[in-house]
Formats: C-alpha cells, sequence, structure tokens
C-alpha cells in the first residue's frame, strides 16, 4: 500500500465513532423526514375524501330544502292565488252581464237577421240541385 492510503486508513480509523454516529443522525433524520412526508400525503387524501363526502352530503341537504314552502314563499303563493281568484271572480261577473245584455238585444236582432238567412240559404240550395 501507498503512504498516502494508509494515512487516509488510520485517518479514517481515528474518527470511525464520529463518522458512525454521524452517519446514524443522518439516516434518523431522513427517515423522520420520510415518516413527515407520508402523513402529509395520507392527510392530504384524507381531506381531500372528507371533503368530497361534506360536499354531497351538503348537496343533498340543499336539494331536500327546496321541496319545503318557507314563509315568503307560502305569502308568494297565497298572494298569487287571491289575484287569480279576483281575476276569476271579475271574469264570472262579466260574463254573467254579457249574457243578460245579450238577451235584451237577441230577439231583435233575430227578427231582423232570420229572413236574410232564409234568402241566403234558399238560393244555395236551389244552385246545389
Amino acid at each position: 500500500m501507498s503512504q498516502k492510503k494508509v494515512d487516509e486508513y488510520k485517518e479514517l480509523k481515528k474518527n470511525r465513532r464520529e463518522l458512525v454516529a454521524k452517519e446514524k443522525k443522518e439516516k434518523a433524520i431522513k427517515r423522520v423526514i420520510g415518516w413527515v412526508i407520508a402523513a402529509l400525503v395520507v392527510c392530504g387524501l384524507l381531506a381531500g375524501i372528507v371533503i368530497t363526502i361534506v360536499n354531497a352530503v351538503n348537496a343533498n341537504k340543499k336539494a331536500e330544502e327546496s321541496y319545503y314552502l318557507t314563509e315568503n314563499a307560502l305569502l308568494d303563493y297565497v298572494e298569487m292565488a287571491s289575484k287569480e281568484e279576483a281575476a276569476a271572480a271579475e271574469a264570472e261577473t262579466a260574463e254573467a252581464a254579457e249574457p243578460a245584455e245579450e238577451a235584451e238585444t237577441e230577439p231583435a236582432e233575430e227578427a231582423e237577421t232570420e229572413p236574410a238567412e232564409e234568402a241566403e240559404t234558399e238560393p244555395a240550395e236551389e244552385a246545389e240541385t
């Protein structure tokens, strides 16, 4: 062996305890860092799963809530129904008033229109034959 190699070997042997301790520390630090990274990855995956589940549950709750009537919706419905009833009542009164007016005017119109209708239908019947 050369003198250079001998000197390096003596130096390694002299500092062997310190080097072994340093390597053990480095291994321990790497092991801890590995566990921390693994724990963070697992926590991230669990957080993603939990958030997905919570969002799905909240979406179902919102869908269920939309089926229930709120006070405002109930008031709006009552207001709309009352407007429709009022419009229907006005239409009924208007329809009831119209036949009464028509009944008064119908006999006069019928008397005037009957001969005209008969005159119109007679030539049409003759044209068909």
